[in-house]
């Protein structure tokens, strides 16, 4: 020995150097197909997810149109309003019918009764 702690050997130094680039490759290539595999994987997720949404709007699309028709059919506050004079009127003049009608119905209940003492006397 020379006074020299370690010695230059070219082949284990290339050979070290090799392995060293080899781990380092493995290690980047490694990372870069676990990232090109996020990516398609974000990228099929997108594409579902951008499908799922379409379905959503186009099913609330169809709810929003069906509503609408519904409002399109139900009446008016004024037609409301009008419709709750019309049956206050109505009863209004049930009311006057049902006044007009008790002595009609007093006369048949005596009409009746005469009927009855009538026919029960032999007449």
């Amino acid at each position: 020995m020379n006074g020299q702690l370690f010695t230059f050997d070219a082949t284990v130094s290339v050979s070290l150097l090799f392995s060293v680039m080899t781990a380092v490759f493995s290690w980047w290539r490694t990372r870069e197909d676990r990232a090109a595999k996020q990516i398609t994987d974000l990228r099929a997720a997108t594409e579902l997810s951008a499908k799922e949404s379409a379905k959503k709007v186009m099913q609330l699309e169809l709810e929003m149109q069906q509503l609408q028709h519904r409002l399109d059919n139900v009446p008016s506050a004024e037609t409301m309003h009008r419709l709750e004079l019309m049956l206050t009127e109505t009863n209004g003049r049930l009311g006057m019918i049902d006044e007009r009608l008790r002595p009609v119905s007093a006369i048949t209940e005596r009409m009746q009764e005469l009927m009855l003492e009538q026919a029960r006397s032999g007449r």
